[in-house]
């Protein structure tokens, strides 16, 4: 079983996957990731060794890496502060520093991660993806 490790140690969940209302809003929405709130400039780390499949920026999500891992899973990683510490095609480890959190995108709740897992083109709950015992 791969090693799976989470994007930094201390973590606060400020928003989990699943329906929710966004803030400042009364109609709910499906929240694919989970927000975790954590001071500005904290390194985030690769959740699993893989290779770094995309690296962007647009307006919603803001500085984004997607890392693709065995098993058919990938993991998402929104609203970085900087540009990328990583290159589309790049091999990275568990636990590798890829960028820092920050507020880019429409981060409605100032900074955080909204962390992503995706398996098999799938969104899943990022929990999950921690808790799973046997990947097939």
């Amino acid at each position: 079983m791969p090693t799976r490790l989470r994007p930094f140690p201390a973590r606060r969940i400020s928003s989990p996957y699943g329906w929710r209302c966004r803030p400042g809003s009364t109609t709910k929405s499906f929240h694919l990731g989970t927000d975790y709130q954590v001071p500005g400039g904290t390194a985030v780390r690769a959740c699993e060794a893989g290779t770094v499949s995309d690296v962007r920026y647009d307006a919603a999500s803001g500085h984004t890496i997607t890392i693709l891992h065995a098993g058919g899973w990938s993991t998402k990683y929104h609203h970085l502060r900087h540009e990328a510490s990583v290159a589309v095609g790049q091999p990275v480890d568990a636990g590798q520093v890829i960028g820092y959190v920050g507020h880019t995108g429409t981060a409605a709740h100032g900074d955080h991660l909204h962390l992503e897992a995706w398996r098999n083109g799938r969104h899943a709950d990022p929990e999950t993806y921690f808790e799973e015992v046997d990947t097939p």
